[in-house]
C-alpha cells in the first residue's frame, strides 16, 4: 500500500485539533455559571439613591431575579444585605428593582434565576461618583456625601 502526500496533510491538519481538544478539555463537562449572567442582554446601571446618599448609607446586597417563560422579570428578591442598619435595604430596593426591570434578559433563559451583587458605597474616593459592572456579576455604585454649606441667611 502506497502512502501519498495527501494522507500526510490530513494528519498535519487533524493533529492540532486533537491536541486542542485534549488541552482545553472540550470533552469534559461544561462549567456552569451559578449567577446565570449569560442571561443578561443589557444591564441598566443604577445611580445612588438620594435619601441614602444624604444619610451617608452604604450597603451590599444580592438580587435574585426570577425570569418568566419569555425572559421578562417575574420577581426581584433582595438577599443577604450587609452594612448599614438592618432596615436600610428598603432605601435601596426601589432603585435596584427599577434598574433590573429596565434591563433586558435572554428569552432562552425562561424560568431561570439570575443573581447580581450590588455594592453601594459612600466616600470611597474623594470626589468620585460612578457606577460600573465587575465580572462576573457585581455592580458597584460609589457616591460622595453631599456638601452642605451654610449661607448667611441660615445662621
Amino acid at each position: 500500500m502506497k502512502c501519498s502526500c495527501h494522507d500526510g496533510m490530513w494528519i498535519l491538519r487533524t493533529l492540532p485539533l486533537l491536541v486542542c481538544l485534549g488541552v482545553f478539555g472540550c470533552g469534559h463537562g461544561v462549567a456552569t455559571d451559578p449567577s446565570n449572567m449569560m442571561c443578561v442582554k443589557r444591564l441598566q446601571m443604577p445611580f445612588y439613591p438620594p435619601v441614602p446618599q444624604a444619610a451617608r448609607t452604604s450597603i451590599e446586597v444580592s438580587a435574585a431575579i426570577t425570569l418568566t417563560k419569555d425572559g421578562t422579570v417575574q420577581t426581584v428578591v433582595l438577599e443577604g444585605a450587609t452594612g448599614g442598619r438592618p432596615d436600610d435595604e428598603r432605601l435601596f430596593r426601589p432603585t435596584i428593582e427599577r434598574t433590573i426591570r429596565a434591563s433586558a434578559f435572554e428569552p432562552a433563559c425562561a424560568n431561570k434565576t439570575v443573581r447580581i451583587s450590588y455594592a453601594f458605597r459612600m466616600n470611597v474616593a474623594p470626589d468620585v461618583t460612578a457606577s460600573w459592572f465587575g465580572y462576573p456579576n457585581r455592580v458597584e455604585v460609589w457616591a460622595v456625601s453631599p456638601r452642605f454649606e451654610a449661607n448667611e441667611t441660615t445662621r
